[in-house]
């Protein structure tokens, strides 16, 4: 597992690691895009599971990850490590192509070098672009990344096509398109996490752009469920099966929604700060679930407010970090 000290990563591993007879070797180099304090917050939660081995360490580094190749010998990937988000400036344009590019292909290499059986990556909504027709479906090729995030998203994408047409090759792999994933201990740079910190510490959330943008909203309970039902769905397909699926709950939610139904359910009213856009930022999202319920049946997700009242006692408790944290944030 990749990104491990991540969002999704470290909720992936506490489900993964409740069986016994799984082991998970997690690698994270706690980079800094935000707190490393939050991420080994999260590490600190798997500490008890036995069977979950950590290793701080750099995908591009190639003989280091040899070795643990060698010393474990994984029978399949979870690759969720990436420089997330589509807004960092100019001179942290790099760490897209470090991590998301070079450091993918490390990965990704190291995984057929090795004879791994399943290979699952991270990918995201942000390949669809403005072009796509909505619902987002992954057969969609109109579909043109807006962002550099995204693009290097879309190359993992076709970096992982190319292995259907290696017969040398026999490892199956899958892209799991995750739709704005959110939810307790999550990602500071996010807005929904930035208005829950606004509304219990009465700092002012700044909102960019209009409020009527539109985002598929995931919980990462479900995330987490169907990545895992995805895992052990693609080991039923035959040696060099490729392909990707949607992981979004198909009902968008504006920020407008998000933010009057977080004001009712923690009882305060939001400081709001209005600034100009992103050029990168979609209009709406929204996941067709069509595929996913073809390979996994009709999925049910849980409902915005029913999340938004199951992560808040985390919010609520960690209530005089949660600035520190969203201040981390590197731009």
């Amino acid at each position: 597992m990749t990104g491990a000290a991540g969002f999704i990563g470290s909720h992936l591993i506490e489900r993964l690691t409740k069986d016994p007879s799984t082991i998970v070797v997690g690698i994270d180099s706690l980079e800094d895009y935000y707190s490393v304090g939050l991420k080994s917050e999260r590490l600190k939660l798997l500490e008890s599971h036995h069977n979950f081995h950590f290793r701080n360490l750099n995908l591009n580094d190639v003989s280091s990850l040899s070795s643990l190749f060698q010393e474990f010998q994984p029978e399949g990937v979870y690759h969720l490590a990436a420089q997330a988000g589509v807004r960092l400036g100019p001179k942290h344009l790099s760490r897209y192509f470090d991590s998301n590019v070079t450091g993918f292909a490390s990965i990704f290499s190291k995984s057929l070098e090795f004879g791994v059986s399943d290979f699952l990556y991270a990918s995201s909504s942000s390949v669809y672009g403005r072009n796509a027709t909505v619902p987002f479906s992954e057969s969609d090729e109109s579909a043109t990344p807006e962002s550099l995030y995204g693009w290097t998203k879309w190359l993992n994408e076709q970096t992982v096509g190319g292995i259907r047409f290696k017969n040398e090759y026999s490892m199956r792999a899958r892209g799991l398109r995750f739709f704005t994933v959110y939810g307790h201990l999550g990602r500071p740079d996010m807005a929904y996490f930035r208005v829950l910190t606004s509304l219990l510490t009465g700092s002012t959330f700044r909102i960019f752009g209009d409020a009527n943008v539109a985002r598929d909203f995931t919980f990462i309970d479900d995330v987490v469920r169907i990545s895992v039902e995805l895992g052990n769905q693609i080991a039923t397909e035959p040696p060099g099966f490729v392909d990707v699926v949607n992981v979004g709950g198909g009902r968008p939610v504006s920020l407008a929604e998000y933010i009057s139904m977080s004001e009712q359910i923690v009882g305060r009213s939001l400081n709001l700060l209005e600034t100009d856009g992103f050029r990168d930022d979609l209009p709406l999202t929204h996941a067709s679930n069509r595929y996913l319920n073809g390979l996994l049946g009709t999925q049910s997700f849980v409902k915005l407010e029913e999340a938004l009242t199951r992560m808040l006692p985390w919010f609520e408790k960690n209530a005089r970090q949660l600035d520190d944290w969203v201040d981390s944030v590197r731009s």
